[in-house]
């Protein structure tokens, strides 16, 4: 079935269904009143009628330039840009619940309700939409349509991200900090200040990122770009991650270029974002298996590689970026999301992976070298 058939309708036959709708003015005044998105699409998933909260959400002044176009189209979807055939082009579009919610309805003529995660890149920056989409069919003088809702549901899963991850987190730091002072109160000689030293930079850790990923969704991130050696950008993440991945029998080996490598880079943010590569990968690995990081140097780029055996599985190859999205249950994403949002919003670079059984899983974060950056007089 995917990906699914190209054909679209004579544009003819949409702006002859474009104007039935717009002239049943009680359906299009109740959909214009609502406070969330909608559409009207034709059974072959094109754009007919698109209420006012969505024309604005997208920048449009009227239907004209969207009709005929499909959702994913509509709403800037990454994968329908990556594809000559648009919305539903792609291999990976099987997994996309809004499309699926549109095509069941379609389908099976009735009503259909899922969340969905979209993507979407507006002028270079990328951003995320959890939604609800809800999709009815309608009849129209023998045609056979569907309206769909989106409804933006991500201040919910906002809110379940800071109870199920980062609350979740903070408690297990602060629970060691708690045994910690027990102990320090019944024996001090048994505590030791490396041991403290290590949950309070756990804990503010957290916080960091917590507040990191806040500012860059709200565009509020202020970036501090500077010269910084890949080296001491390994070393600062890997001192923070060894002992949590020791614990869990996972090793770390890094293997760097013996000359000096510089990159053009905001060494907090960057150290965040290979910090949830390599946690990812250590998280992906059993107990006796290693992750392994490398540097690969250019003239216009520097590629930090972080490799470990486990291959994804097809649905997480296709979602990996999606925010909420986890292979570690529900409400355990933002990982690999955030990874992309703050190198690709805020670094100027870019991050990309493959996964096989036969080769593994390699994440590769591409950063601006200095070089580049100061030929481009940034």
């Amino acid at each position: 079935m995917f990906p699914l058939p190209a054909f679209r309708q004579e544009t003819a036959v949409c702006g002859d269904l474009a104007q039935r709708i717009a002239a049943r003015h009680d359906l299009v005044e109740v959909l214009n009143r609502l406070p969330y998105m909608a559409l009207i699409l034709t059974g072959a998933r094109e754009v007919i009628f698109a209420n006012r909260a969505l024309l604005d959400t997208v920048g449009l002044a009227g239907i004209e330039t969207a009709l005929g176009s499909r959702p994913g189209e509509l709403l800037l979807c990454v994968n329908s840009r990556a594809h000559a055939d648009g919305c539903g082009g792609m291999d990976g579009c099987r997994h996309c619940q809004a499309l699926q919610t549109i095509l069941d309805c379609l389908d099976q003529r009735r009503s259909v309700v899922r969340e969905a995660r979209v993507t979407t890149r507006v002028e270079g920056r990328l951003a995320a939409f959890d939604l609800r989409v809800t999709a009815a069919p309608l009849s129209l003088n023998g045609h056979d349509l569907a309206m769909v809702f989106f409804e933006d549901i991500g201040a919910r899963k906002r809110r379940e991200h800071l109870e199920s991850i980062f609350l979740h987190d903070l408690l297990n730091t602060v629970g060691g900090l708690q045994l910690l002072a027990e102990r320090l109160k019944h024996d001090p000689a048994q505590v030791s200040a490396a041991e403290l030293e290590r949950l309070v930079q756990l804990l503010t850790d957290e916080i960091r990122a917590q507040r990191l990923l806040i500012e860059a969704e709200r565009g509020e991130l202020q970036r501090n770009i500077q010269c910084v050696p890949v080296r001491d950008l390994v070393d600062d993440t890997l001192a923070g991650i060894r002992e949590w991945s020791a614990r869990r029998g996972v090793t770390i080996a890094a293997e760097l270029p013996p000359a000096p490598v510089y990159l053009a880079t905001d060494p907090l943010v960057a150290r965040r974002v290979l910090l949830n590569a390599v946690k990812n990968a250590v998280e992906a690995s059993g107990a006796g298996a290693s992750v392994r990081l490398g540097v690969a140097d250019a003239p216009a780029a520097v590629a930090v590689t972080v490799w470990n055996a486990g291959a994804m599985a097809e649905p997480a190859r296709h979602q990996v970026f999606q925010r909420s999205f986890s292979t570690k249950g529900e409400g355990r994403g933002l990982g690999a999301y955030s990874m992309r949002l703050l190198m690709e919003n805020y670094l100027g670079g870019t991050v990309g992976f493959t996964s096989s059984a036969d080769t593994g899983t390699l994440f590769t974060l591409t950063f601006p070298s200095m070089q580049s950056y100061l030929a481009g007089g940034s």
